[in-house]
């Protein structure tokens, strides 16, 4: 495997929340994840307020801004993983052709890694999608606003209580009147929210797109949650375009096996520390 891995120049990487766990960050759904922390009675789940309705009331703003202050914090002293580094590897020799990373944390972002963002604006290297955002950032609702979340962000939700106005929509028209401008938000994804810009994955998570690559690496993601259905689809197709390659190979990485459906499509499937493989990975192509 890690001769395969020697040979392939045109990578692509699909990641999950397994990556960042070494670094401090709990992943989400498993037992000792976000979702199943022990929480006072009556408290609702992290899950309910991470929802697009959390925005709808001033109950929900406060929830949904203390949680996401709480993982901005838990994101911007955490270290980069054995993970993180081998990926950043393969993008400073060259042989990473796309990163897309199911996780909000960010600590990518920290390696000079600088995302495309999720409304298709390219902000650095275009093969690199944060899938679901990112809570080192925050946006308008409606225009193309963008800044860094911040302590002084912070402040300014928890004294308002209510939608903080974008600073850079007008409030009010050329005549006078009063109009209605965005508020900012946070640039995470969240339930029940429809993807800002679907097309711009599914154009980026392309075979040809990615320059025909002869790897794909999925790590720290079992791909089993009901809001990873489009992109198992676009796994299954990608993995089948990589067959076109004489050397073309695929490698799970992950606790957890894969969906039933993928397995047929995975040539190696490896269940030990993320962290040794990715050491490994670095000693070989190094």
């Amino acid at each position: 495997m890690l001769q395969q891995i020697a040979r392939s120049n045109r990578i692509v990487i699909l990641t999950g929340a397994g990556i960042s766990r070494a670094a401090g960050i709990p992943d989400f759904r498993s037992e000792d994840g976000l979702y199943s922390t022990q929480r006072d009675p009556g408290d609702p789940n992290p899950k309910d307020i991470l929802h697009i309705d959390s925005l709808k009331t001033e109950a929900g703003l406060q929830q949904l801004y203390s949680l996401l202050h709480t993982l901005w914090q838990s994101a911007t002293v955490a270290d980069h993983t054995n993970t993180h580094r081998m990926i950043a590897l393969l993008s400073r020799i060259g042989r990473l052709r796309g990163y897309f990373t199911q996780n909000i944390d960010g600590i990518d972002e920290s390696l000079g890694m600088l995302p495309m963002s999720l409304s298709g604006e390219h902000n650095g290297w275009d093969s690199f999608l944060q899938l679901h955002g990112s809570v080192r950032w925050l946006k308008c609702s409606v225009c193309s606003w963008k800044e860094p979340w911040t302590d002084e962000w912070w402040e300014k939700f928890q004294n308002t209580k209510k939608h903080v106005n974008c600073p850079a929509c007008p409030q009010v028209s050329r005549f006078g009147r009063p109009v209605k401008g965005g508020y900012v938000r946070t640039e995470v994804l969240l339930y029940g929210e429809p993807h800002p810009d679907e097309e711009t994955v599914i154009s980026h998570f392309n075979y040809k797109a990615l320059g025909e690559p002869d790897l794909l690496l999925i790590i720290g993601t079992s791909l089993n949650t009901a809001s990873s259905t489009s992109l198992l689809q676009l796994v299954r197709e990608l993995s089948i375009s990589i067959r076109q390659c004489d050397t073309g190979c695929i490698i799970f990485m992950n606790k957890d096996s894969p969906p039933p459906s993928l397995e047929q499509h995975i040539d190696y499937m490896l269940a030990g520390d993320l962290q040794t493989w990715s050491l490994k990975i670095m000693e070989t192509v190094s």
